[in-house]
């Protein structure tokens, strides 16, 4: 059997009591996909046949992706300890029950809290490092029309050195958003259509995903 088809048994619970959720190689998301990316991600491990570690998944399209690039995740979900196993396994006869109330029970009121700018800000403080908070939180703002909050936060990116070379990413992409927030509105909306679209074919999600405005222009 294919790391593929196991990942398909392995959820098969999960999306059978919940019919939102879908696979897409690794990534177990919530469907529909309009601004934001939310689910699970498998990601696995370099020690363990068939072993993977889990982690919430919550993402702003808006945001041009490295590549090559994997989500971003947030911490890492261990095996509930009352049950017997150390970490988990496609192979483990219980994987897709625990993996199912797991992801329904614990993950996912958090992972939905992440649909509006202040449940990502909080998310990100939790999950992230200070220049993907600083990125990501200016994005979101700038989705829901709060212009101050989001060049704030893109302008504290923007200085050259302020994160280090590894962020210099962050800093071009704060750099174009602060000008495109200063044409108003709806040419943020236009600009984030277009980047979301590129960012849902990246991932593979594309036929999930739809545009939806938060704020009219």
């Amino acid at each position: 059997m294919t790391i593929a088809a196991d990942i398909k048994r392995a959820t098969a619970e999960l999306r059978e009591r919940d019919p939102r959720w879908f696979v897409v190689k690794r990534l177990i998301l919530i469907r529909p996909i309009t601004h934001w990316m939310h689910g699970v991600y498998l990601r696995p491990s370099n020690w363990t046949k068939g072993g993977f570690y889990l982690h919430p998944v919550a993402r702003i399209l808006a945001v041009p992706a490295r590549k090559p690039s994997v989500p971003m995740s947030g911490w890492n979900v261990s095996v509930p300890d009352s049950h017997d196993a150390s970490s988990w396994k496609l192979a483990w006869p219980k994987c897709g029950e625990v993996l199912a109330d797991v992801v329904l029970n614990k993950l996912l009121p958090e992972i939905e809290a992440t649909k509006t700018p202040d449940g990502m800000s909080s998310y990100l403080k939790r999950a992230a490092f200070t220049s993907t908070i600083a990125e990501h939180g200016a994005f979101s703002y700038a989705l829901a029309g709060r212009r101050p909050e989001a060049l704030e936060l893109a302008r504290s990116i923007v200085p050259p050195g302020t994160f280090g070379w590894d962020d210099e990413k962050s800093r071009r992409n704060c750099e174009r958003l602060m000008r495109v927030l200063k044409r108003g509105q709806g040419a943020t909306n236009g600009a984030f259509r277009r980047l979301e679209r590129l960012s849902a074919r990246n991932f593979g999600v594309e036929k999930w995903w739809r545009w939806e405005p938060l704020v009219d222009t």
